[in-house]
């Protein structure tokens, strides 16, 4: 790399040739809060641009070099990832909610690389997940501009939710689903589905095949559930379910009561993490499970790798019921060993449903990790 030094005694410039030491990134804009805090996420739905810079061993900034800039992340479902204006920039969309780890390096130099945890979070609260018609709702965000000025709310459909544009107070209008937006005009704009109400019929999940029983003489009515996508185990997982069955003859026209029963099924459990990252930096993440209680009592949830443990960190009872694990390092300093994959299995003896999370566990080296952890850590912080 090349760097720019002025002498006092001459009138041009001196240009030095160093190697490249290490990198540094930088985000834009910076994102602040009402009361400083800290920003524990980026936002779902902004979008940001990160600098690269590169530096000296003595920590002084190049004007020019010869690197070639490349980038990937171990997901692409929670951001988006582009080139941006410069050969030094990139640009990053938040779409999902999760954890993805971005790896940096210059192709031109080996080891001039480093790692960037991008931690995607929700930051319109609270949580809602059942909102009935008639529903007050209360959102609130402690994204500001730069002046502390708040942004402007507004809603995906004023029919379905209507929304003050100050204050963030809303009002369930109808059943359907409405999404909430907070923009600060020319900084960032995030977004929250905050009313949800779905509807699965039951054909697309059952199968329901008449007989007769030979012995006692009954019609019967044999049902089959479908495997279940992701969407339909997420949303029936979350709420309080049940399956009414009722009885006909084909060709009829009977116009009396139809005699139904309610059948009692479970859809079974839904895990709100896909994968965990675990690191020296980062020794423990959390995992949260949807599903009835009974199911939720009797989970057995066990990881691959004596490196990782989890342990039951909270249950709720609730509407919707669920539980909380956190998934951690047995002992941290496992870590500097290198980096591991494994996995932790969450099965159902009641349902025998069983699923599994990918953990992967890394190692960020004090002398790569460092400068861009505490950049992206002071972007994420206000300036006192």
């Amino acid at each position: 790399g090349i760097k720019k030094r002025q002498l006092k005694f001459f009138t041009c410039d001196v240009l030095q040739v160093y190697p490249i030491s290490y990198l540094r990134i930088s985000m834009s804009p910076i994102l602040r809060t009402q009361n400083k805090e800290a920003l524990l996420a980026l936002p779902l739905g902004v979008t940001l641009t990160f600098t690269v810079h590169f530096h000296d061993n003595s920590g002084d900034t190049f004007h020019s070099h010869n690197s070639v800039l490349n980038f990937a992340t171990n997901r692409d479902d929670f951001v988006q990832i582009g080139k941006g204006a410069t050969n030094n920039t990139f640009v990053i969309r938040t779409v999902n909610v999760g954890l993805t780890l971005l790896k940096v390096w210059d192709a031109e130099h080996s080891g001039i690389a480093d790692y960037i945890p991008l931690p995607v979070q929700h930051a319109i609260f609270p949580e809602l997940t059942d909102v009935v018609v008639g529903d007050v709702l209360c959102l609130s965000t402690s994204l500001t501009n730069q002046e502390g000025v708040p942004g402007i709310w507004s809603s995906s459909s004023n029919s379905v939710l209507q929304i003050d544009s100050k204050t963030g107070v809303a009002v369930a209008k109808d059943s359907g689903v409405a999404t909430v937006y907070y923009e600060i005009p020319g900084l960032l704009k995030t977004y929250r589905e905050v009313s949800d109400a779905f509807d699965f019929p039951a054909r697309d999940m059952f199968v329901a095949e008449p007989g007769f029983d030979a012995i006692s003489g009954h019609y019967t009515c044999s049902i089959t559930m479908h495997r279940l996508t992701d969407k339909q185990l997420k949303h029936l997982s979350m709420s309080k379910t049940a399956l009414r069955v009722t009885a006909s003859i084909q060709g009829s026209h009977f116009s009396g009561e139809q005699i139904g029963t309610e059948v009692p099924f479970n859809p079974g459990f839904y895990a709100d993490q896909t994968e965990v990252l675990l690191s020296n930096h980062y020794t423990s993440a959390d995992v949260k499970i949807f599903g009835a209680t009974e199911i939720l009592d009797t989970l057995e949830v066990k990881c691959g790798s004596p490196t990782v443990k989890a342990f039951e960190k909270e249950k709720s009872y609730g509407l919707p019921s669920y539980t909380v694990y956190t998934v951690s390092l047995s002992d941290p300093r496992v870590s500097s060993q290198g980096s591991l994959s494994t996995a932790l299995t969450v099965s159902s003896p009641m349902t025998d449903q069983t699923i599994t999370i990918p953990v992967t566990v890394i190692y960020l080296t004090d002398r790569t990790s460092a400068p861009v952890r505490r950049e992206f850590i002071s972007r994420l912080h206000v300036p006192e």
